[in-house]
């Protein structure tokens, strides 16, 4: 009697299975580091900056077209945005005074998904004017591990007077 013995194995082996869970396990570690606290607070972060740009182009603008800053928000006759506009997610308010914006983060209560890093501190720009051209300086509250380099780290509580 002759027995066929060709069977057709199907699968996958237990030390496949096992090197494919550890290699989705070292993915995923690697994926929960790049999800860190500091990254998620400096991509807050970037918002705040992102919505201080804006109001650094209407100033810019402002002053291209009447050759100084403007003396506060009213007074520049809806050429630059109030303050309660301009605003997002993680971002309260950006207001202007002359030659200052300053960037308000939300607190907890207002955004719970704000890092602690972030709620209710501020970030202040200071334009200086030559000309034509404006060169702003960057001071903030925000600690210098979640700030850019261009910030400086000031904690005695921004304001714009």
């Amino acid at each position: 009697m002759i027995m066929n013995n060709n069977k057709s194995v199907q699968g996958f082996t237990l030390i496949e299975l096992i090197i494919v869970l550890a290699i989705l396990g070292i993915l995923a570690v690697m994926a929960l580091q790049s999800m860190s606290a500091g990254n998620i607070s400096k991509a807050q972060m970037t918002e705040g900056l992102n919505l201080g740009n804006t109001m650094k182009a209407a100033i810019s603008q402002y002053i291209a077209k009447h050759g100084d800053f403007p003396d506060n928000t009213a007074s520049a006759t809806g050429e630059i945005p109030i303050a309660t506009d301009v605003n997002g997610e993680y971002v309260k308010q950006t207001s202007t005074k002359a030659n200052k914006i300053l960037i308000e983060f939300k607190s907890k209560t207002d955004n719970p998904a704000i890092t602690a890093d972030l709620a209710e501190k501020k970030i202040l720009l200071t334009g200086v004017s030559s000309g034509i051209s404006v060169r702003w300086d960057c001071k903030t509250e925000v600690s210098a591990d979640v700030s850019p380099t261009s910030c400086t780290a000031d904690q005695t509580g921004l304001a714009l007077d």
